[in-house]
């Protein structure tokens, strides 16, 4: 099974970059990944509901497919301790998030339902605002910005 993938540049402030893959198969898989670019070690919260990454999907035509955003009926807690931000020491990789695709893509708390087979391009953007909350000891700075990753085309197959 080859992988698709491009890495998005990342400028020399942010400390991350976010890279997308697309796996082709008879189910599709995207999966997104958190490079450490920065000399330094650094934190970074992604939460399903409180920071999640945001997948841009776009048919073959281009047109943008709007997500129902589930969090919107969850219950759940706002808070983000100190122990939810995950460290990434430079260079270091880690996986943010995998989903497989059918008629239906669940990308974290995004649901992008009734899909149709046919091309689509995907990318992805995450956003880092928040600081841990106010806990005994003091946290190291987070970085605060917008990344988005390359972009990527997949094929999803009629299924019988």
């Amino acid at each position: 099974m080859a992988m698709m993938a491009a890495s998005a540049e990342a400028a020399d402030s942010r400390p991350f970059q976010i890279t997308l893959e697309s796996i082709p198969g008879n189910r599709p898989m995207l999966r997104a990944k958190i490079r450490n670019v920065a000399k330094k070690a650094e934190l970074y919260l992604h939460d399903t509901q409180i920071q999640p990454s945001r997948l841009i999907l776009r048919d073959a035509a281009n047109k943008a497919i709007e997500p129902e955003d589930m969090r919107a009926v969850e219950k759940f807690s706002n808070a983000a301790g100190i122990e939810m931000f995950h460290k990434l020491n430079p260079g270091e990789t880690r996986e943010l998030l995998t989903a497989t695709i059918s008629t239906r893509l669940q990308w974290g708390p995004f649901n992008f339902p009734n899909l149709p087979p046919g091309r689509y391009m995907a990318k992805l953007e995450w956003e880092s605002v928040r600081n841990p909350d106010p806990g005994p000891a003091p946290h190291p700075p987070i970085w605060k910005g917008k990344l988005t990753s390359n972009e990527v085309k997949f094929l999803l197959p009629v299924h019988p």
